[in-house]
This record gives C-alpha cells, structure tokens and sequence, in this order.
C-alpha cells in the first residue's frame, strides 16, 4: 500500500508539474492572443485610414482627369498653331538655306578651282626645283671628280720636285 501511495504522490507530482505547465502555456497563449488583437485594432485603424486615402486620391486623380483633358484640349489646339506656324518657317528657311547653299557651293567650286591652280603651280615649282637639285648634284659630283683628279695631278707634280720625299 506504501508503494500505491508513492506511486500515486509520484502521479500527483507529474500531474501539478503538468498543470503548471499547462497554465504557463495558458497565460503565454492568452499574452499572444492579447499582443495578436493589438496588432489587429492597429491593422483595422491602419485599413480604415489607407482606405480613406485612397477615396481622397481617387477623387483627386478623378479632378486631375478632367484637369489633364481640358490642359490637353488647349495643348492639342497649341500644338496645330504651332505646327502650322513652324512649316511655314520651316519652308522659309528651306529656301534661305537653298539660296545660301547654292552660294556657298558655287564659291566651293571658286575655291576648289583656285586651289588645283596653286597645286599644279606648286607641282610644276617642284618639279622644276628637282630638276636643279639634280643639275646641282650633277654639277658638284663633277667638281669633286675635277678636285679628285686636280689633286692627283698635284700630288703627281710634288712627288717630281726636287727635295720631295721618295716613298
């Protein structure tokens, strides 16, 4: 019987730790439950608010709309005068541009003409100026042949001299 009652304290132990526990995890559950409600009412504040932002927007955006067709209708009507004023300054500087361009071509030819002038007067210069290099070449390989063959002949009428050294 002894034992009955150490098994049965043994039981009642288990049983008080059980409860214990139990009622832990019930005050952890009701703490989360209470924080989980909080967190709703602030979510439910939180959607009635973005909801009646969202009405302000969208009878903003609905004001924008019709401010937006009516800038549009003014603008489109703008857009028709100005296209229609810039085709006409459009064609005028079409000529302008046409007239200057004939001009400037006509004076590019001008110039064009006069450069190939100046070149083949230069070229001709040039070549004229080549031909008197080679004329100069010419004239100073056959004045050193001239100096080479005087210097021999020197050298020659040394060596007969009296007193000239014999090799």
């Amino acid at each position: 019987m002894l034992q009955d009652l150490d098994f049965l304290a043994a039981r009642i132990g288990e049983l008080v730790e059980l409860t214990k526990q139990l009622q832990s995890e019930h005050a952890a559950l009701g703490a989360r439950a209470e924080k989980a409600e909080q967190e709703r009412n602030q979510l439910q504040t939180q959607l009635t608010r973005q909801e009646s932002e969202f009405k302000d927007v969208a009878a903003q955006a609905q004001r924008h709309d019709a401010e937006m067709a009516q800038v549009q209708a003014a603008a489109q009507s703008e857009l028709e005068t100005l296209r229609t004023t810039s085709q006409r300054e459009l064609d005028a500087l079409r000529e302008q541009l046409q007239a200057q361009n004939a001009e400037k071509l006509l004076e590019a030819h001008a110039t064009q003409a006069r450069l190939e002038s100046e070149l083949n007067q230069q070229r001709a210069a040039y070549t004229q100026i080549l031909q008197e290099l080679e004329q100069s070449r010419a004239e100073a390989n056959r004045l050193r042949d001239a100096a080479g063959d005087a210097r021999q002949r020197i050298d020659a009428l040394l060596e007969r001299l009296p007193g000239a050294p014999q090799e």
